[in-house]
């Protein structure tokens, strides 16, 4: 295990959790945070400022967006709402169908966790960064086909959590989930 040091190098998303299901596939993920920043009011006298008052800034939670280069229908389910229906193997293929017209449901994922692989000077160090984001809801999932190029999908997640919460969780682990 990894003594605290100042930094730890990371790269390569070596898995995402959400809402029960693993993805081993996915290349890459940001987070952005959601915020609303605070109204300022300023007295000016002309043109000079005589007086400023700002309210803070309001972190909300972060907005999260993934590639993955596999099609997932069971997580396009969970993700944006719709019907998944298993294959039998036999007669009966899989298939998918999309969320209904109109307004999209929030569908409630839960947490979401972002194992990113650790490195040192001789490289992977066999311990990832879990990042957790919590009270996650779906959103639409993005896809496109290109000549040549596996698939790729991209999908949204809002993370509200609830006041007084940390808007995310980092901790260090040896092992990947299902491991």
């Amino acid at each position: 295990m990894t003594i605290d040091k100042e930094y730890l190098p990371t790269k390569d998303v070596a898995a995402v959790t959400l809402g029960g299901i693993t993805i081993k596939t996915a290349d890459e993920y940001e987070a952005e945070p959601e915020i609303s920043e605070g109204d300022k009011n300023e007295l000016i006298v002309n043109g000079e400022l005589i007086a400023s008052d700002e309210a803070p800034t309001i972190i909300k939670g972060y907005n999260l967006k993934f590639k993955d280069n596999a099609m997932r229908p069971k997580l396009m389910e969970k993700l944006q709402g719709g019907k998944h229906t298993a294959g039998d193997g036999d007669s009966t293929k899989q298939k998918y169908d999309g969320p209904n017209v109109g307004a999209l449901k929030p569908a409630s994922i839960g947490d979401v966790c972002i194992y990113t692989t650790v490195y040192a000077e001789n490289g992977p160090t066999g311990e990832y960064i879990k990042t957790t984001f919590t009270d996650c809801v779906g959103d639409l999932v993005d896809f496109k086909f290109k000549g040549k190029d596996f698939f790729a999908s991209e999908f949204s997640i809002k993370s509200r959590p609830g006041a007084g919460s940390p808007v995310f969780k980092m901790e260090l682990v040896d092992q990947l989930p299902g491991e």
